[in-house]
């Protein structure tokens, strides 16, 4: 896959001091994970539907996998809060050869996104049947960062291992 044509605006999201960007189909999932990637930031703590971003990830296959080799290149590692429903996915589980750890919602919980914090980076990808519905807003702002952050740490402690 060739990223290319989002270089230009990964740059801008990344130099800006704060942003609100709204993105449609694939292109905002590969943008949140370049800004991700070019953050500078080491932990990742997200909420996913592992069985809606299997698509994404089919999608983008090789260059999905070259992500995550560069992500544990820079020693980036990921908390997971994953849906219940998503216990049989071997994707999703604890892995510290991918500097992954991955705990469960409430079975109750359940959703279509993949909710995403680090620095002062939120990125919130609504995960639809047709890619090409989806949608995506990357938000650079503290304020905002620092509330997703307390609701996934608040999240976190009271889920379950994977």
């Amino acid at each position: 896959m060739n990223t290319d044509k989002y270089t230009q605006q990964v740059n801008e999201i990344i130099s800006s001091g704060s942003s609100w960007n709204i993105y449609s189909g694939l292109d905002g999932y590969v943008v949140a994970m370049l800004v991700r990637m070019n953050s500078g930031e080491k932990l990742v703590k997200q909420m996913i539907n592992g069985q809606a971003v299997v698509k994404y990830h089919q999608a983008t296959d090789m260059w999905v996998k070259d992500i995550i080799k560069q992500r544990v290149g820079l020693g980036m590692s990921i908390k997971n809060l994953v849906c219940y429903e998503d216990r049989n996915l071997e994707i999703e589980k604890s892995d510290k050869i991918t500097l992954k750890e991955s705990r469960f919602l409430n079975e109750n919980e359940t959703h279509q996104s993949l909710v995403a914090v680090f620095g002062d980076y939120v990125t919130i990808l609504k995960l639809t049947e047709d890619i090409s519905e989806s949608k995506a807003v990357i938000i650079k702002n503290n304020s905002v960062a620092s509330a997703v952050e307390l609701l996934f740490d608040e999240k976190w402690r009271v889920s379950k291992a994977f």
